[in-house]
């Protein structure tokens, strides 16, 4: 299979946002700081953490366009997630610095001149790290965790595949309540009839 196209990964990258945002559609805060996996984080606090890769990663950017081959040192996820303690941050709060930062970094890309493409420097976990590296890397991270998300939801039967199931219940139950609505009205009807016709013969023989 063909690597992805710098315009694939560009569009990948500027899709993030609303991606995540459609993943997190009809979730109420008690599903956001849940944990039906053991091990995992929760919601809020994926959330959370793609809001500061985000901003550490437009750093790294910056530097990689205004330094010569800087060095670009990793940083614990787990200690940030600890220190920082994302259970206590609100869900809008952690969307508008994942978005910030990302739609800024996707401008200052967009007028990136040949020159900048080629810039780099190395990353202390990764090796070399372009600017093209540094693109596919960031497309991809949200990507990654927005599946981890929905393993959340499927555990906590928010998943597509349950909320379809559920719908699809409701929809035939519909359907079998209206398909069986004119036959209980015409048999409530031929009742009503009966009671009339029997009333009528007792009133006969008075």
């Amino acid at each position: 299979m063909a690597e992805p196209t710098r315009k694939e990964l560009l569009a990948l990258y500027k899709r993030g946002p609303l991606a995540l945002r459609k993943a997190l559609l009809g979730l109420t805060a008690k599903d956001l700081d849940a944990r039906p996996i053991k091990g995992e984080w929760s919601i809020r606090e994926i959330v959370c953490h793609l809001a500061d890769g985000e901003q550490i990663s437009a750093v790294r950017l910056r530097r990689l366009l205004v330094e010569d081959a800087p060095l670009l040192p990793g940083y614990d996820a787990a200690a940030y997630a600890k220190k920082a303690r994302y259970e206590k941050i609100p869900m809008p709060v952690a969307l508008a610095a994942f978005e910030g930062a990302r739609g800024m970094s996707f401008v200052i890309l967009s007028n990136l001149s040949p020159a900048d493409w080629k810039k780099a420097g190395t990353h202390s976990e990764y090796g070399p790290y372009s600017v093209d590296r540094w693109v596919q890397a960031n497309a991809n991270h949200v990507m990654n965790h927005i599946k981890q998300i929905m393993e959340v939801r499927e555990a906590l039967g928010k998943g597509p595949k349950k909320v379809a199931a559920k719908k699809a219940a409701v929809k035939k139950a519909a359907t079998a309540k209206s398909a069986t609505a004119p036959a209980a009205k015409a048999k409530a009807k031929t009742a009503v009839t009966k009671a009339a016709a029997a009333a009528g013969k007792a009133a006969k023989k008075k």
